[in-house]
C-alpha cells in the first residue's frame, strides 16, 4: 500500500531576512528624519545659518552704463562660450572694454557713435591705439546663494593662461568723494603679469591687474581673509559677493601710472555699480523680520 505524504511549504529564510531589512530601513529613516527636524529646529532657534540665502541684484548687471564719465565702452556685451560660462559659475557677469575719450581725436569719437557698423569697428580699432594709455578691460561677476569658495581670481586664472605674476601688493586708491569708515580710499589687490613663454607671445606681453570684492555690504581686497571669512559668518542669514577686476596695458615697472588710471576709472564706476548691488541694510532688515516671524 502506498502512502502519499503532503508537506506544507516552509518559509524561505531569505524572505524573513528581507522583511527584517525593510523594517530596519524604515526605522533608520524615521530616526534620521527626526534628527534632521530636531537639528533644523535647534539651528533656527540659535540663529545659525550654514547655507546662505540668495540676494538678488537691484538691477540687471548689464544695466551698468556704457559711458562712465569720460570712459566709453567700445565693445559689445556678448555671452561667454557655454563651457567658459559654466566654469565661471554665474550668468551675472560683464566683460567690457572702456577707453578714456579724453585721449581720442574728435573724429574718432564721432565715428565710435556712428550707426554704420563698419565705421564703428574701424573707429574702435583706432581708439584702442589712440587711447591705449586709457584703455581698461573691465570684468565683473556676481555670486549669491552658493558656497563660500572664491575660485576665480587672477592669481589662478592668469597663471593658467600662461602669465606669471610679479610685484603683488595691496594698495589703497583714492576713490570716494566723502570718507567711508574714515577714509576716501578703496583697498585693492594689484599685480603685474608677464607672459611666460616668449615663443607663445601674442599682442599682450604684459598687463597690470587690480581687483577687489563687494561682499555683504562691504569691500574687501582679499578672497580668503575678506570674502570667505564674511561668508562663513554663521549668524548671517544672507550672502553674496561681486568681483570687480580691471586690466590695463601699461606693462612692467609702471605701477603708479596703472594704479592712477584704475583709481580714476573707479571714481566713475562705483557710484553706478552701487545702484546695481544689493542694499545691504535693507537685506538685513528683511532677514531680521523673517527671523522674528519664525
Amino acid at each position: 500500500m502506498s502512502m502519499n505524504i503532503t508537506t506544507s511549504p516552509s518559509k524561505s529564510p531569505g524572505r524573513g531576512i528581507g522583511m527584517t531589512l525593510r523594517v530596519a530601513f524604515v526605522i533608520v529613516a524615521v530616526v534620521l528624519a527626526s534628527a534632521a527636524v530636531g537639528l533644523n529646529s535647534t539651528v533656527q532657534a540659535m540663529g545659525v545659518f550654514f547655507k546662505k540665502e540668495a540676494v538678488p541684484l537691484r538691477k540687471p548687471i548689464n544695466s551698468l552704463p556704457t559711458q562712465l564719465g569720460p570712459y566709453l565702452q567700445i565693445n559689445t556685451d556678448e555671452p561667454m562660450p557655454k563651457d567658459q560660462e559654466h566654469t565661471l559659475g554665474t550668468k551675472d557677469y560683464l566683460n567690457r572694454l572702456y577707453v578714456d575719450t579724453r585721449l581720442l581725436q574728435p573724429r574718432t569719437l564721432v565715428d565710435l557713435k556712428s550707426t554704420d557698423p563698419m565705421i564703428r569697428e574701424s573707429a574702435r580699432r583706432i581708439a584702442m591705439n589712440q587711447g591705449l594709455e586709457g584703455l581698461i578691460y573691465f570684468h565683473t561677476a556676481y555670486y549669491t546663494g552658493m558656497v563660500d569658495t572664491v575660485a576665480h581670481i587672477p592669481e589662478r586664472c592668469m597663471v593658467g593662461g600662461g602669465f606669471d605674476p610679479e610685484n603683488p601688493e595691496t594698495v589703497s586708491l583714492p576713490v570716494w568723494d566723502s570718507p567711508r569708515n574714515g577714509s576716501t580710499d578703496l583697498r585693492i589687490k594689484y599685480i603685474e603679469f608677464t607672459q611666460r613663454d616668449p615663443d607663445q607671445m601674442n599682442s599682450v606681453q604684459s598687463c597690470n591687474i587690480g581687483y577687489f570684492f563687494a561682499v555683504n555690504g562691504e569691500y574687501e581686497s582679499d578672497a580668503l581673509s575678506g570674502v570667505r571669512a564674511k561668508l562663513q559668518n554663521l549668524t548671517e542669514r544672507f550672502g553674496y559677493y561681486c568681483k570687480f577686476e580691471m586690466k590695463t596695458f601699461h606693462g612692467k615697472n609702471r605701477a603708479q601710472v596703472a594704479q592712477d588710471r584704475m583709481a580714476d576709472f573707479l571714481k566713475y564706476l562705483m557710484p553706478e555699480a552701487e545702484k546695481i548691488l544689493p542694499d545691504w541694510s535693507q537685506v538685513q532688515a528683511q532677514g531680521a523680520k523673517a527671523s522674528a516671524e519664525q
